[in-house]
């Protein structure tokens, strides 16, 4: 990521982001054979209807698969599926965690899934272009990963756990209340499915910031408080 920090700044600031949305749509369409063969090597045949009906839909109204209008009309939400989640799926276990330069997070598992999507990928066989659809999804990014660097005092680990437990819970196909474990890593995982029902919940807060030692800059945080004293208290990350 920061390798390729001032590639994807000076991106952002070229390309408009509408512009990229529609790149990052069109290169989600194109990996539709990726999604339709590893939910077909899964056995999960509703998902290769799905996907299948989104294809069409996107490629046509979706004018070659620049616009949604399957999930944005249709309410026909992407089965996403990779190699790596298909031998999750047929029982080899994660044990390592890898961060390859480019790559990005990874184990030796996602690291051979990578090598097996490649040959359902359309987009391999013209490098070139691949390489910029890559970098036009590096793009949305860009933002946070810098916010990452600048205020966690261990990014590397953050990746690590953040990875580790979103690959494990989409090998299972997870909701939150069907996680396989009942750790401090997995309620934080779950709480990223909460929603409040007060649209103007955010307007509620109030904001600071404290300096934890080893951090190099400060870092923000929300605080609502009920009227009543609370028996419990939430904190959920980001």
């Amino acid at each position: 990521s920061v390798l390729l920090e001032p590639v994807t700044r000076g991106y952002n600031a070229a390309v408009p982001k509408p512009a990229r949305t529609g790149i990052k749509n069109f290169r989600n369409n194109l990996l539709y054979p990726v999604r339709l063969g590893n939910n077909a090597l899964q056995g999960k045949w509703d998902n290769v209807c799905t996907e299948t009906k989104r294809f069409l839909i996107n490629t046509t109204l979706g004018v070659l698969g620049l616009g949604d209008p399957a999930k944005h009309k249709f309410d026909l939400e992407p089965a996403v599926e990779d190699f790596g989640q298909t031998l999750g799926k047929w029982g080899w276990k994660n044990q390592t965690f890898l961060y390859l330069p480019i790559l990005g997070a990874g184990s030796g598992r996602d690291l051979l899934g990578r090598g097996g999507d490649v040959f359902m990928d359309p987009a391999s066989l013209y490098p070139e272009g691949k390489a910029v659809l890559e970098i036009n999804l590096l793009s949305f990014d860009t933002k946070a990963n810098r916010e990452i660097l600048d205020t966690e005092h261990d990014p590397y680990a953050l990746l690590k756990l953040f990875h580790t437990q979103q690959r494990a819970l989409k090998v299972i196909d997870a909701t939150p209340d069907e996680a396989s474990e009942d750790t401090a890593q997995t309620q934080t995982m779950e709480a990223l499915f909460l929603f409040p029902d007060d649209e103007k919940f955010h307007e509620s807060a109030t904001e600071s910031a404290v300096q934890p030692a080893g951090f190099r800059k400060k870092l923000t945080y929300s605080l609502w408080l009920q009227e009543q004293p609370a028996p419990i208290a939430f904190v959920m990350p980001g």
